[in-house]
C-alpha cells in the first residue's frame, strides 16, 4: 500500500497533477502517491484493514460469538463457561457468496453463534448438522447447540445485481456489497513530488491516464436490472482488488510490474457512447440527464469492482431504450 489518493471520484477518468474543481486541496491530491496532500492519510489509511479484521467477530452477552462481517479469518475465543474454541472462516466473499466455517474445540461445548445478514441480501441460507435455516435481509440468525471439533457451517449469500439511482438520474450498478465501475484501459506514469518522494523501495507517485473511451451510457432495464448483465467469476488472487495492467510492487525483482490477472469479478453489459459527454476542469463532466437519446452503436462493455478500477465510471447515464428496438434480449 505504497500509494493512495487524497481526493478520489466516483467518475474518475483522469488521475493527474492538474487543477480541478475542488478549492482547498492542491493539484497533486488526485494522484496515487505516498503523501499527495495532507499527511493524515499517510498515517491513518492503513488502520482500516487491521481494524476491519479486529471487528469481524465479537463476543455476545450470552457467552457466544457473532460474525459481524465476512472475510477469510480465524478467531480464537472463550465461550460458554470459559471454554476455548476457534473458528476458521474460508471464503472469497465479497466476490463470491459462499462462506464456510469450521469449528475447532478440544471437547464438545454448547454456546450460541450469531450471523448478521446484510440488509441488501435476500433469503440467505445457513446449513449445519443436516439442517438449513433462512435469514432475511437485515436480520440476525442465532444458532444454538452443542458444537464438536470439526463441525462445519455453510452460508450462502446470493449476490444479485441491483441498481441505485444517482445524480441526474444516473445509475450505479451493485452486486452484493460492491459497486461496479467501467473497466478502462489505463497507462501509468511515475511522477515526482519533490518534498515527499523517497527513493526507497516501493515509493512511487503515479499519474494514470485513459487509453480507452469512457463516455458510455448503460443500456439497462431498471425494472429488471439483472437482465442484460453477465457475470464472469475469476480466481481471487493475492491482490484481491488488483486488475490487469495495474502496477504492483514486486519484492522479488525490486521493481514495479504490470499485473497480468483479471479482477475477481467482471460484469459484461451493453453500453453506448454519448458524444457530448466529456471533460470539464480535468474531470469527467457531470453525467447528462438520463434517459439519454441513443446516438451511437451498441457495444459490450465490462464492469469491475470499484476498488479494482483506478480509472472508472460508476455513475452511468442510461440510454433511452424506448427509442430503440431489441436492445436487450
Amino acid at each position: 500500500m505504497w500509494a493512495h489518493q487524497y481526493d478520489q471520484q466516483s467518475n474518475q477518468v483522469l488521475v493527474t497533477a492538474q487543477e480541478r474543481a475542488w478549492a482547498s486541496n492542491g493539484k497533486y491530491s488526485n494522484i496515487y502517491g505516498l503523501m499527495p496532500n495532507f499527511a493524515c492519510c499517510l498515517a491513518n489509511m492503513h488502520q482500516g484493514w487491521p481494524k476491519f479484521a479486529q471487528s469481524l467477530w465479537m463476543a455476545t452477552n450470552d457467552n457466544g460469538l457473532i460474525a459481524v462481517a465476512y472475510s477469510p479469518s480465524t478467531v480464537k475465543a472463550e465461550v460458554a463457561d470459559g471454554r476455548e474454541i476457534s473458528i476458521t472462516e474460508d471464503t472469497d466473499y465479497p466476490f463470491k457468496g459462499e462462506i464456510k466455517f469450521k469449528l475447532s474445540t478440544s471437547n464438545p461445548v454448547r454456546f450460541p453463534l450469531y450471523f448478521i445478514i446484510p440488509g441488501w441480501a435476500d433469503t440467505v441460507s445457513i446449513s449445519f448438522k443436516g439442517k438449513t435455516v433462512k435469514g432475511t435481509a437485515g436480520s440476525t440468525v442465532r444458532l444454538y447447540g452443542k458444537w464438536s471439533d470439526g463441525d462445519m457451517i455453510s452460508m450462502m449469500i446470493p449476490l444479485k445485481i441491483r441498481t441505485e439511482k444517482r445524480y441526474n438520474n444516473s445509475t450505479a450498478v451493485l452486486r452484493g456489497p460492491l459497486y461496479f465501475s467501467l473497466r478502462m484501459g489505463k497507462e501509468y506514469r511515475s511522477v515526482k513530488i519533490n518534498y515527499d518522494n523517497f527513493s526507497y523501495q516501493g515509493s512511487v507517485d503515479w499519474e494514470i491516464r485513459p487509453v480507452s473511451p469512457w463516455n458510455y451510457g448503460l443500456m439497462i432495464d431498471r425494472k429488471n436490472p439483472e437482465r442484460g448483465f453477465n457475470i464472469i467469476e475469476n480466481q481471487v488472487s493475492e491482490y484481491p482488488f488488483a486488475d490487469k495492467g495495474d502496477m504492483i510492487w514486486s519484492a522479488d525483482s525490486g521493481k514495479y510490474v504490470a499485473w497480468d490477472r483479471d479482477a475477481p469479478v467482471i460484469i459484461t453489459a451493453r453500453g453506448m457512447k454519448i458524444p457530448g459527454w466529456g471533460l470539464k476542469n480535468n474531470s469527467a463532466d457531470i453525467p447528462p440527464l438520463s434517459p439519454v437519446k441513443p446516438e451511437g452503436v451498441t457495444e459490450i462493455i465490462q464492469l469491475v469492482p470499484y476498488g479494482s478500477a483506478k480509472l472508472r465510471i460508476t455513475e452511468f447515464p442510461t440510454i433511452d431504450l424506448t427509442q430503440m428496438q431489441d436492445v436487450i434480449r
